[in-house]
């Protein structure tokens, strides 16, 4: 009886992995993309990023997406 619970309690953590590696990018991505000129400066990005609480930004020029700033690139910055 053990090793049937145990067996049926493991098939069913490999279901719910199986089922997270099928979900979309659509599923998980923001709609609402904030964006910020190239000219703005890192704290700029820095404290948007922080008062939104995201991790990334669209960075604008003429209505045109020409790149991305993250977190992580704020880090490499900083050390």
């Amino acid at each position: 009886m053990r090793k049937t619970k145990y067996l049926l309690n493991k098939l069913k953590e490999i279901q719910k992995v199986r089922e997270r590696w099928q979900l979309r990018v659509r599923d998980l991505m923001t709609s609402e993309v904030l964006s910020i000129g190239p000219e703005e400066t890192v704290v700029a990005a820095a404290e948007k990023m922080l008062e939104n609480r995201i991790h990334a930004l669209v960075v604008t020029e003429n209505n045109k997406a020409i790149g991305i700033i993250t977190t992580y690139d704020l880090v490499l910055v900083m050390s």
